[in-house]
């Protein structure tokens, strides 16, 4: 069961996005809903911390997190096809010749009305969870709000805040507003007009000395278009009896 104190909901929107699977290769593939390491990623942009530095402080000892898509919101993946200059290219600079080389590689990219909803199930009491908590209500953004890559330029809004008498830990719940880990789905309702996708996330990174490795990953599910998913799923939260959240 969760130890929640307190739930934030922040929006996240943009035009395009790019969340790139850890596993990919050549081919730029993207998630449909940002991985968990993103939002931690796009909360340190904020608070201005250096990169890799700020595992710790988003692991869940102290924060969870639940990501919905919106239902307002109507997304779409469309293939683009970049040309990369070879990586011998730097011959024909030092005065060499020859013909420059390029290689095709497709490119995953989100587009249409993204939106999605984001909820900070606070652990613990932090004084960089009220800085951040401030820095959004005044937008200011630190290093600014990227979806996955930097040329996509993205939103961030805190739309409530759901204090400890707001919403309730429950063992086991029939509705599911929000994506959820495979692990916590006891029982899934297919008989219904809904458009599952399943996701191999990464959860936690940890920092080394070469840079980061992912330390945790997980199969998560969603709904493509944000409606609500019935069946029996474990380790829920209630908010106002009315959204059934999945926090990990």
């Amino acid at each position: 069961m969760y130890e929640i104190n307190e739930i934030i909901k922040l929006e996240l929107y943009g035009k395009f996005a790019h969340f790139r699977k850890f596993y990919t290769n050549a081919s730029s593939q993207s998630y449909f809903l940002p991985p968990k390491t993103t939002i931690m990623g796009i909360l340190g942009s904020i608070l201005e911390l250096p990169r890799d530095d700020y595992y710790d402080l988003f692991n869940k000892d102290h924060i969870l997190f639940s990501i919905a898509i919106n239902k307002e919101s109507n997304i779409r993946k469309v293939n683009q096809s970049l040309n990369y200059i070879s990586d011998h290219y730097f011959n024909l600079l030092v005065g060499k010749k020859g013909k420059v080389q390029r290689t095709q590689c497709k490119f995953e990219l989100l587009t249409g009305n993204i939106i999605y909803d984001v909820y900070l199930g606070l652990k613990t009491k932090k004084t960089e969870f009220e800085r951040l908590k401030e820095k959004i209500s005044e937008q200011n953004l630190g290093f600014g709000i990227s979806l996955g890559q930097k040329q996509f330029k993205g939103s961030i809004v805190k739309k409530e805040t759901y204090a400890k008498n707001n919403f309730e830990a429950l063992a086991e719940a029939s509705s599911v507003d929000s994506s959820i880990c495979r692990r916590d789905i006891l029982e899934l309702n297919l008989n219904e007009e809904i458009n599952i996708i399943k996701e191999d996330i990464p959860f936690c990174f940890k920092k080394i000395e070469t840079g980061r490795e992912i330390q945790e990953t997980s199969t998560v599910i969603a709904e493509k278009n944000g409606k609500r998913l019935n069946g029996t799923f474990k380790n829920m939260v209630n908010i106002k009896n009315d959204l059934y959240l999945s926090f990990f």
